[in-house]
Parts: structure tokens; C-alpha cells; sequence
């Protein structure tokens, strides 16, 4: 689930920090898909590969749905944060908007 989406973030997708906050990020509503439009499944996001192999991601690009249904590419990076016995706990995340259809 996403924890936290900074003000920018918010503007971007639409959506109020709520918002944001209920959805985790394969939920059907953001639309995603891979760079030839199919659909993403959950488990070949980057978030679901960072906490599945505990080891960074960096340059994922994908593309995703603001809450007008509006087109955006998208790069993500992140790493895993794990427990000194090296389990994952949680992952910090930079997602960036390179497109955005208006």
C-alpha cells in the first residue's frame, strides 16, 4: 500500500492523500500497463520486485491513469529497507512523470 504521496504527488495523480492512501499500487483504477499498453500485473511492478527479491529497482517505466483518466508515463526506482536479520520491511520509492497527456 502507498503510505505517503508528497503534495506534488497529490496534484499529479488527483487525488487527496486519502485517496492515494487506500489504493495499493496494482489496483485496476491506475491503469497500468507496459510501455506497448498491455496490462501489468501486480507482481511485475517495481514495488512487488523490490519486496519479492529484496534487492533495488531503478528505471522501471510503465504507464498509469490520473484519476481523469489521463495518460502518464512513468519511471520508478526504489530500494528495499530491511531488518538486520535481512528481511524486507518496507520499500522507498521515487516515482517520476516523464509524459503527461492534458
Amino acid at each position: 500500500w502507498i503510505r505517503f504521496a508528497n503534495a506534488r504527488a497529490r496534484l499529479i495523480f488527483g487525488l487527496s492523500r486519502e485517496e492515494i492512501a487506500a489504493r495499493s499500487y496494482a489496483d485496476r483504477e491506475w491503469g497500468n500497463t507496459d510501455l506497448a499498453g498491455n496490462p501489468l500485473p501486480g507482481d511485475k511492478l517495481p514495488f512487488a520486485l523490490v519486496r519479492a527479491t529484496c534487492q533495488p529497482v531503478t528505471g522501471f517505466r510503465h504507464y498509469s491513469l490520473d484519476a481523469k483518466g489521463r495518460r502518464m508515463l512513468l519511471e520508478v526506482s526504489g530500494s528495499p529497507v530491511l531488518s538486520v536479520d535481512g528481511r524486507f520491511e518496507a520499500g522507498v520509492f521515487v516515482v517520476e512523470v516523464l509524459e503527461h497527456e492534458q
